[in-house]
């Protein structure tokens, strides 16, 4: 996980946050087996649907439930790191996300004054 910050004022800064792809594809399979465990088809046993059936029918939940996981954990551990104390929630945007590549995304935050 790379991270830079760049101060947009005394008090406002942005903190860019860029997550590899290896990370990425990580959560699709792991959100994806956590789907199929609960998905339930006719003619097959609750969380025995074949993986390209369950991808098909939920793909756009998958995308999103691991692009809310990742930015969400990521943004915390980003925050840890850089030590700040943050005030209100982050203005998050420019999301560049997808299977097999890189998530970025970049985050303005009101920290307390110094």
């Amino acid at each position: 996980m790379n991270v830079s910050v760049e101060n947009l004022a005394p008090c406002k800064k942005l903190v860019r946050v860029e997550i590899e792809s290896q990370k990425v594809d990580e959560a699709f399979e792991s959100i994806t087996k956590d789907f199929q465990k609960q998905a339930a088809f006719p003619g097959f046993r609750p969380g025995k649907a074949p993986r390209d059936m369950v991808l098909r029918k939920y793909e756009k939940d998958i995308e999103e439930e691991v692009k809310k996981r990742l930015i969400s954990d990521s943004y915390r551990k980003a925050i840890q790191e850089q030590n700040f104390d943050v005030l209100g929630y982050p203005d998050i945007e420019e999301i560049q996300f997808g299977r097999g590549q890189a998530l970025q995304f970049a985050a303005t935050i009101e920290t307390a004054p110094e």
